[in-house]
């Protein structure tokens, strides 16, 4: 349902957050 959608998209976004602040770290 669009609850499930909602959480993938957050999902999505929090997991781009974290691969930035991982790349900022190699930096």
């Amino acid at each position: 349902g669009p609850v499930g959608e909602i959480q993938i998209l957050l999902n999505n976004i929090a997991s781009q957050l974290n691969g930035d602040q991982k790349k900022a770290d190699k930096v």
